[in-house]
């Protein structure tokens, strides 16, 4: 299963897992800690297209973490569902809403379309 860490204090976008053609990529897990209050929104993006918004606004509370647990296994231990997937070739994105030091980690899903 693909991971990703976060280390960032820009404000804006981060991917988490780039696009794959023919693939939809599925958040199954996420640990955020931000070092001030901050606002995440997870999106599915078209590099230069267009954007999809997978979450709405997410409050961020200071040196408190934001976890997301592992998505419990789809039927007969199958791999994890996804709490929520991006468009077929789309990119998993995180967009900050200031420029606040956040970190992190999770998880994501492949799947074929």
């Amino acid at each position: 299963m693909p991971n990703f860490v976060i280390n960032t204090a820009s404000a804006g976008d981060a991917t988490l897992g780039a696009g794959q053609p023919n693939r939809k990529l599925g958040l199954t897990s996420l640990v955020l800690t931000a070092f001030a209050a901050d606002t995440i929104t997870l999106k599915s993006e078209t590099p230069g297209t267009s954007t999809t918004s997978l979450s709405g606004p997410i409050a961020l509370t200071a040196g408190t973490p934001f976890v997301i647990p592992m998505a419990p296994p789809g039927s007969a231990g199958q791999r994890p569902q996804p709490y929520v997937e991006t468009n077929p070739g789309d990119s998993l994105i995180l967009t900050l809403a200031t420029g606040i030091q956040t970190s992190g980690f999770g998880t994501y899903v492949e799947t074929p379309v």
